[in-house]
């Protein structure tokens, strides 16, 4: 598939940061801090975040990757293990 990158920059940016991320993945805190430059405050980002992994997710599936590429899992997303991006 071809898609332009400037057309889903915070996919690409959520991809890359948590390609780069430890094994436990990223918390909100840490997703709004990098992604946005913002401080995590969840009455204004818990619903950004979400829109952004959903859209993200959708993505990959347009991509025809697997749905459940980015986990959740007690509060932190992280890819799933066996997934690797390369971005060339």
């Amino acid at each position: 598939k071809t898609f332009e990158l400037n057309q889903i920059p915070q996919a690409v940016r959520l991809l890359a940061l948590l390609e780069k991320s430890d094994p436990n993945g990223l918390d909100k805190e840490q997703i709004c801090s990098q992604l946005w430059r913002e401080t995590y405050n969840p009455l204004v980002h818990d619903t950004r975040i979400y829109t952004c992994v959903r859209r993200t997710r959708k993505f990959l599936v347009d991509l025809e990757f697997p749905p459940n590429v980015i986990e959740e899992s007690d509060g932190r997303y992280q890819l799933k293990p066996d997934f690797k991006l390369v971005v060339v």
